[in-house]
């Protein structure tokens, strides 16, 4: 009885000793948003495009606002909303961009922390002249 009681308490001590394989994560309230700014080649606004987001599966990506109000030629590429698509490696999408006469694609590379927190952009244009 003895002998299973040391053995008890000795799985007990070291499985209390494991480290913890989860990061200690504190985010805050900060909501990012992957942005663009999309002109023509006369540097004037474009206002009146269709976007969309597509993931390296396929998978259209929607973010929880696809322009800003403020700012009418400031697309949204992805936000936080979209985080749980990505990982600390850094992940590409495409980013379509069409009028009624032509489409466009431009390719970003985004990642989040390891807390999943945030997203982040890793490369990609802050301008698009379409």
């Amino acid at each position: 009885m003895k002998l299973f009681v040391s053995i008890l308490f000795a799985l007990i001590l070291f499985n209390g000793c494991k480290e913890n394989s989860e990061p200690d994560c504190v985010c805050t309230q900060v909501f990012a948003m992957i942005t663009v700014e999309i002109t023509d080649s006369l540097n004037r606004p474009l206002t009146n495009l269709q976007t969309r987001t597509i993931d390296v599966y396929g998978n259209t990506m929607i973010p929880l606002y696809k322009k800003l109000d403020h700012q009418p030629n400031i697309y949204v590429i992805a936000d936080d909303s979209n985080v749980y698509a990505f990982n600390t490696n850094p992940t590409q999408v495409i980013f379509i961009v069409n009028d009624s006469i032509r489409t466009k694609t431009y390719s970003f590379a985004l990642n989040t922390d390891e807390c999943k927190c945030h997203i982040n952009k890793i490369d990609g244009p802050q301008k698009i002249i379409f």
